[in-house]
């Protein structure tokens, strides 16, 4: 199913520190962070690209959306 994400807005995010490591490298944990990172509007271009290239991919998951109305309060838990 194809979705057209041309108008999402990205507003807030969380960014977490990942460390990069080789597969089966132990002892290296992420970085979770507990507060709102600083979104440039290159970081606002980055992610927008990174989700409309995610589900727009032959091999992403379907998304479906509620047919009810959603909230902002229920989308920001």
């Amino acid at each position: 199913m194809k979705h057209n994400f041309g108008t999402l807005t990205i507003e807030k995010v969380i960014i977490h520190d990942i460390p990069q490591h080789r597969a089966g490298e132990e002892g290296i944990k992420p970085i979770l962070s507990e507060v709102e990172s600083k979104l440039t509007q290159e970081l606002k271009n980055y992610f927008k690209e990174r989700i409309n290239g995610s589900v727009s991919s032959s091999s992403a998951f379907d998304v479906f959306f509620p047919r009810f109305n959603v909230t902002r309060a229920s989308v920001n838990m």
